[in-house]
């Protein structure tokens, strides 16, 4: 937290000026009021001869006001003597005229020094003091002297000249102890206020701070939320396809508009594992890299090289002490990359590549998610790549079986005496030629049910194979409806069935026979001990176990079969 710059130390001339300043704005302006008020009511209800007072009093206002006039213009020095000293010279004066150390006006000159402790402080007080005190002296020697007339100067003694100004001694004193206070008081209550602003500056510091780490914190929160949600968008996106060459694409699309990424390419290994070929990516400029079939050496001094290498995260930046210069043309606006290896099984089948236009665009949160993110594509591309594969087997074990089927059923059929059966009139008998109608030829051909106004014709089909086709043919129109449509495939299908088991049956049947006359035969033959009646039995088994066949002959060649 930074620190707070405290104000200066306020010396007393200061404080004076800082803290009295609007006070003694009001205190001329309710003074200056007063004796304009005062000399405007004693010119016009006078009727005394004494003309004296009445220059004072207008000459002590005029004094004021221009002090005032000093004040307002912030001249404040001038207007802190002036107001004073022109009180005291005018009690001064009005005793002198008056009744001298016995008149009234004799009280103002404490007031005068008051306001000279309140408007100078202690720097001018002793001068004032020791003002007010001559000026006492000077008029109680006037009139114990008697220069001039007063009718209270019988009354006057020395006394009063000592009293008088001890008085105004004490006042001073008390004053001034009422000062120090008063500037004590000041003085704690400017800490005081100065520790309370430096509180409230400290506290609206830490305020700031925690709503700015509130705010920090707040929009990594949001970050990491839309970041989560996209993550799960594009695991159910990839989840979703099967296909590699679809997946790739949608993928890098995906992460670019979902998480506002710049570029983002999807590496795979080759079979020898020896370089990283670039298959996918959003951009134009990697679009182009694909078609120029762009390749990066596993172990290359780049980021996609070292995670293929490696196995770990690498993030290059243009920015800071390891700072990357990005010089692909493909990609002009990157000035932020991370690499993500993608991982199977502890085995290395590519990476993840996802550059930015920001400087310093990924941090440890960025590299977690899409860490997580380069997992789950690892397994998606995985599966893709084994789904192909079994896609791949599964066609050839189809094409292995219906060879297999289209093998057997050929050699059957070519074997069989009698494979076609017509019923007709109630009377059921072999077929003597393969029916022709175009009904027949379609549902032979495509394997779907074919059928018109008269004929019917339902294809047999085992594994994917047509081996027949069942015909039912009217006399009249007809319409076919769902049901004798939908009986006539069930038909069909248990029929495939049930004539793959009785072939199967059958050719079970043919090999266990061949089987045991091949153990009869090895039995008869192995029972003799001689050549010539090995031979004999031989040529006697082989004719009673074959046939059809019209003599069986075994002849001995003399002949070694290699040319002398």
């Amino acid at each position: 937290m930074n620190k707070i710059k405290q104000n200066p130390v306020v010396d007393e001339a200061n404080l004076s000026d800082i803290g009295f300043r609007p006070v003694l704005i009001r205190s001329l302006v309710i003074l200056a009021i007063t004796l304009i008020s005062i000399t405007i009511a004693f010119l016009l209800f006078a009727h005394t001869k004494d003309t004296i007072t009445p220059i004072i009093l207008v000459g002590g206002a005029l004094i004021t006001l221009g002090a005032l006039t000093l004040a307002y213009k912030n001249i404040l020095l001038p207007g802190r003597i002036i107001i004073p000293l022109v009180l005291a010279v005018v009690v001064g004066a009005r005793a002198y005229v008056g009744f001298g150390l016995r008149d009234v006006a004799i009280i103002g000159l404490p007031l005068a020094l008051t306001i000279a402790y309140l408007f100078l402080g202690r720097k001018w007080t002793m001068f004032f003091t020791a003002f007010i005190v001559l000026e006492v002296v000077v008029i109680g020697i006037i009139d114990i002297s008697k220069i001039r007339e007063n009718p209270l100067a019988d009354f006057i003694a020395v006394d009063d000249i000592i009293i008088l100004p001890l008085l105004i001694i004490a006042i001073a004193a008390v004053l001034n102890a009422l000062v120090i206070r008063l500037n004590i008081a000041y003085n704690s209550a400017i800490k005081n206020e100065e520790a309370q602003n430096l509180a409230n500056e400290e506290l609206h510091l830490l305020q700031n701070e925690l709503e700015q780490r509130i705010s920090e914190r707040t929009q990594q929160l949001e970050k990491r939320a839309v970041q989560l949600q996209a993550s799960v968008k594009i695991t159910r996106a990839a989840s979703a396809i099967k296909e590699l060459d679809e997946l790739l694409p949608i993928i890098t699309k995906s992460i670019s508009s979902t998480l506002n990424y710049y570029h983002v390419g999807i590496f795979l290994l080759n079979q020898q594992g020896d370089y990283a070929i670039l298959r996918a990516s959003n951009s134009t400029g990697g679009q182009k890299m694909i078609e120029e079939n762009h390749h990066i050496q596993v172990g290359a001094e780049k980021p996609v090289g070292f995670v293929t290498h490696t196995g770990h995260p690498h993030i290059a930046l243009d920015a800071g002490e390891n700072a990357i210069r990005f010089d692909n043309p493909y990609l002009p606006e990157t000035h932020s990359e991370i690499a993500l290896p993608l991982i199977v099984n502890n085995k290395i089948i590519g990476a993840l590549d996802v550059q930015s236009k920001k400087i310093s665009a990924f941090n440890n949160e960025d590299s977690e998610i899409l860490r997580a993110l380069a997992n789950q594509l690892a397994i998606s591309i995985e599966n893709a790549i084994l789904f192909a594969k079994t896609e791949r087997t599964l066609h050839e074990a189809q094409q292995a079986i219906s060879f297999y089927v289209q093998e057997e059923w050929s050699s059957y059929i070519a074997t069989s005496t009698s494979s076609s059966y017509i019923l007709q009139d109630e009377m059921m008998r072999p077929l003597d030629e393969k029916k022709e109608t175009p009904e027949f030829v379609r549902a032979c051909v495509t394997g779907e049910v074919a059928h018109s106004d008269q004929v019917l014709a339902i294809p047999i089909v085992l594994r994917g194979e047509t081996i027949g086709v069942i015909g039912i043919e009217t006399d009249e129109d007809k319409f076919w409806t769902e049901d004798e449509l939908s009986i006539a495939r069930t038909a069909a299908e248990r029929m495939a069935i049930t004539l793959e088991n009785a072939r199967l049956l059958e050719d079970a049947q043919r090999r266990a026979s061949r089987e045991q006359n091949i153990g009869e035969f090895s039995a008869s033959i192995s029972a003799v001990s001689n050549v010539e009646a090995v031979l004999k039995t031989a040529v006697e088994e082989l004719g009673q176990r074959l046939s059809q066949s019209s003599g069986v002959t075994i002849e001995m060649s003399s002949f070694s079969g290699k040319e002398g």
